[in-house]
């Protein structure tokens, strides 16, 4: 139940930590509203609210991002390697720019990609790393001269009335 606002910089940096982070309120921070690397935290029922970004994450062994609002950021989320987990997180519709979770370098083993905001690889090649699966009504979204590359097993759980996506 915090309100992090007007930095020149970013909102908050948990780095290495693994606390929840619930019910706040991250207000027109210059770069990323909330950086999370190196760690399990629990990202839950937050407002971001016109950052620069809102979420920047690194290297999560864990932890979750669920019951968000993302509301005219820059841009959402952008994941780098070993995503948390994701689910019931909401972008309003007149929000600029890529309405999505942004993949970078790739998921590394064991992981799931639930049905949320859109999985948005922008540069390069993604790689699914082993035991990598998707979840019914999954969406991947590549944007031009991006990939995809798996390196492991991976099972897609899409079902006809909510089938997993991959598209432009």
């Amino acid at each position: 139940n915090s309100r992090f606002e007007y930095s020149v910089n970013r909102g908050l940096s948990c780095i290495n930590c693994n606390e929840t982070i619930s019910d706040s309120v991250f207000y027109k921070n210059a770069l990323e509203a909330l950086i999370i690397a190196g760690s399990a935290p629990k990202i839950l029922n937050n407002t971001f609210l016109e950052n620069g970004k809102g979420i920047f994450s690194s290297d999560i062994h864990g932890g979750e991002v669920k019951g968000n609002t993302f509301d005219k950021n820059g841009s959402l989320m952008r994941v780098e390697s070993s995503p948390p987990a994701f689910g019931a997180n909401y972008v309003t519709p007149d929000s600029p720019g890529i309405k999505g979770i942004v993949l970078s370098n790739g998921a590394g083993e064991n992981y799931s990609f639930a049905k949320d905001l859109s999985y948005v690889v922008d540069w390069g090649n993604y790689v699914f790393g082993e035991n990598i699966s998707a979840q019914k009504g999954a969406v991947f979204k590549f944007m031009p001269n991006t990939g995809l590359t798996i390196a492991g097993a991976f099972s897609s759980y899409g079902t006809p009335e909510e089938p997993v996506v991959f598209t432009s």
